[in-house]
């Protein structure tokens, strides 16, 4: 989980509308990577622009994606979807190491 998702968590849990707590996520989110990406750019490896290459139009599709899902769920199954989510990828990290 990044610092995106866990904001929204506790945005969600304070009581802030699901909506405004998913933005705000998202542009932390997006400030985290744009502040990081000097560090990575500088490397001298050849694997982070095939990185780039792969995971950029997935978030490009995945930002889009998201907003029309947002509008489109009601917020009580925006918040099971999101939950839903965020335990799957969860699991599936913890497999991973195991």
């Amino acid at each position: 989980m990044g610092v995106g998702e866990l904001i929204v968590i506790y945005l969600m849990l304070r009581g802030l509308c699901a909506k405004m707590a998913i933005a705000t996520g998202v542009v932390v989110s997006a400030v985290t990577v744009w502040s990081a990406s000097p560090v990575h750019l500088a490397s001298s490896s050849d694997a982070n622009f095939y990185l780039v290459l792969f995971a950029g139009p997935g978030a490009i599709i995945g930002g889009l994606l998201a907003r029309k899902l947002a509008l489109y769920l009601p917020v009580i199954k925006l918040k099971l979807f999101f939950s839903s989510w965020i335990i799957l990828t969860g699991a599936a990290m913890l497999i991973k190491v195991w």
